[in-house]
């Protein structure tokens, strides 16, 4: 992130981050990122089937996080 800093692209660096409360985002702002990427299922089957989550209790996380 320094070498990005420098030469003025930290912005457009995208770091994966998961619904999990504060801790992606934590460690991305303690590496020096600025842009997060959430990675969010979309359909009600990913969220049944993947995540064993009802879609409302997958927004309430992505929310959260």
């Amino acid at each position: 992130t320094s070498w990005a800093e420098e030469k003025g692209y930290l912005e457009q660096i995208e770091v994966l981050g998961f619904v999990d409360h504060t801790l992606s985002v934590d460690w991305i702002l303690e590496a020096g990122g600025r842009v997060m990427n959430l990675l969010t299922k979309g359909s009600e089957n990913h969220c049944t089937n993947q995540l064993r989550k009802t879609l409302d209790e997958h927004l309430r996380e992505i929310r959260k996080t």
